[in-house]
């Protein structure tokens, strides 16, 4: 087993081109053993190599104890101010008990992005470890998961949560095992504060598995094992969709909300219907308004992906199955419109039945809401460009206007837009186009009438909006391949 030091280093060269860490680093810090031997890893790590890093040890103090507060400025008490910046961030919010975990792991990372994005850090450490990883298998294996679910966590991901400026996850220590990094702390006379929830088998399913696991050390290394096997073949998977990439044509139309596949027929049949359905299910994410969409891979395919054998479907094989038949078809998963149709030889759509068509077209898009669900964002402009706003879980906007007013941004819909849009419907062309796609609409929420159509860059009063900035949000669900730069 190597040195924890050099596992460190053998990781953070996978993640950092060169091995050089960026200008500016957060580090998710609790005070426990994990977090604070990470800490110090990344300070022998910065000092070794010579690198210039401001390091921003953010601890959440989640108010589950009476003492929390004061634990948390133990942990700023432990660490040596002049070479980082401590921050201690308390949630505000209610934490239900039956909802530990998953509550405060939102709330965790609510804050970190929040942090992140006012300091412009790109880069956040974590210290999950290898026990972690493999208690998140069991747990998901209990669950049946999908395969992807059971791969787990990697050293690099985008973090969870969108931003119009990625921020990636870095989790250097998942090859290094819990009671390495005991040993480490100790070796290095390290301090740290041991919370007695962790050990509790009573108050959450992670304790219990974690109580179990340690009690059978045979049984944690069979789990391994099979984990090892599972994250080795969705690593395979992941390669054969990125040379799949490369084989098709993928379009991200972000002023519409669309992305559009041409891929030949011969293709789709030569590789397994679960590599298209994932790659579907990947790129569906970009336009799909749900917020659950990451969680939703079941129904694209619910036929191979998980571990248990039984009757599913596979959207790819539903493609397949009705493409000799149909000229175009559409179904609707995830919030999302999903239309395939047949192409001629010139690219345009072919009538009912193959023919001598060797591709299919794919268009992905917002599904149009229905009257009980409409999204709604009211907020109120700057002279200046606005911090960035997010609406219906798809689009970024930065708004400048000539003064203060009160807009709000809905998806154009035919039937509730028709008379507001009366005056630019001659001047903008098709507004069978917009209720389509539900292209976003900006409204005078005072007057009530129509501004523009700001990912069109559309705005027939230019005394309203002088500019506009959108961004459709980032793809969190791609895996990320390569090192990064600083």
């Amino acid at each position: 087993m190597l040195p924890a030091l050099s596992l460190f280093s053998k990781s953070i060269h996978r993640v950092f081109k060169s091995g050089v860490l960026p200008d500016k680093i957060a580090i998710a810090l609790s005070g426990g053993v994990d977090s604070v031997v990470l800490l110090d890893l990344i300070l022998k790590y910065k000092s070794e190599n010579n690198i210039k890093t401001e390091i921003h040890a953010l601890t959440i103090d989640h108010r589950l104890r009476l003492n929390s507060n004061k634990e948390a400025q133990q942990v700023s008490k432990m660490l040596n101010h002049s070479i980082l910046k401590h921050h201690i961030i308390p949630i505000t919010a209610t934490i239900k008990k039956n909802q530990i975990e998953n509550d405060a792991r939102k709330w965790r990372y609510k804050l970190f992005k929040e942090y992140c994005d006012e300091h412009s850090i790109k880069h956040i450490f974590m210290g999950h470890h290898k026990d972690d990883q493999l208690e998140t298998f069991a747990m998901r294996l209990k669950d049946n998961s999908s395969i992807f679910g059971l791969a787990g966590m990697n050293i690099l991901s985008t973090f969870p949560i969108p931003s119009p400026s990625p921020i990636f996850t870095i989790r250097p220590l998942l090859n290094i095992y819990k009671s390495d990094i005991y040993n480490y702390a100790n070796i290095n006379n390290l301090k740290w504060f041991e919370d007695p929830t962790n050990k509790d088998p009573l108050l959450t399913q992670r304790n219990a598995l974690r109580d179990l696991l340690k009690k059978n050390p045979l049984l944690k290394k069979k789990i391994e094992i099979l984990h090892g096997k599972v994250f080795s073949t969705v690593s395979d998977i992941n390669n054969n969709i990125n040379k799949i990439k490369n084989l098709i044509e993928i379009d991200v139309d972000d002023k519409l909300g669309c992305i559009s596949l041409t891929i030949p027929i011969d293709l789709l049949k030569f590789y397994h219907p679960l590599l298209f359905d994932r790659l579907l299910f990947q790129l569906s994410y970009q336009v799909s308004s749900t917020d659950k969409h990451a969680y939703r891979f079941s129904l694209f395919d619910s036929k191979y992906s998980t571990t248990v054998d039984k009757e599913g479907k596979s959207l790819t094989e539903t493609m397949l199955s009705v493409i000799n038949f149909w000229k175009k078809m559409h179904l609707t998963l995830s919030n999302c419109t999903i239309k395939f149709y047949h192409l001629n030889e010139k690219g345009q759509c072919k009538g009912q039945g193959i023919g001598n068509s060797n591709k299919i077209k794919i268009e992905i898009f917002k599904q149009k809401e229905s009257r009980k669900k409409r999204e709604t964002l009211k907020f109120k402009s700057n002279i200046n460009y606005d911090n960035w706003i997010y609406f219906d879980n798809r689009f970024f906007f930065k708004f400048k206007t000539n003064a203060k007013k009160n807009f709000r941004l809905q998806n154009y819909n035919n039937d509730e837009h028709k008379e507001i849009c009366k005056p630019i419907k001659d001047s903008f062309g098709s507004l069978k186009v917009a209720s389509e796609y539900s292209i976003p609409i900006l409204i005078d929420n005072e007057t009530n009438k129509f501004v523009g159509f700001p990912t069109l860059k559309y705005f027939p009063n230019d005394k309203i909006v002088q500019n506009c900035q959108f961004l459709l949000k980032p793809n969190i669900l791609v895996p990320v391949e390569k090192p990064l730069t600083k």
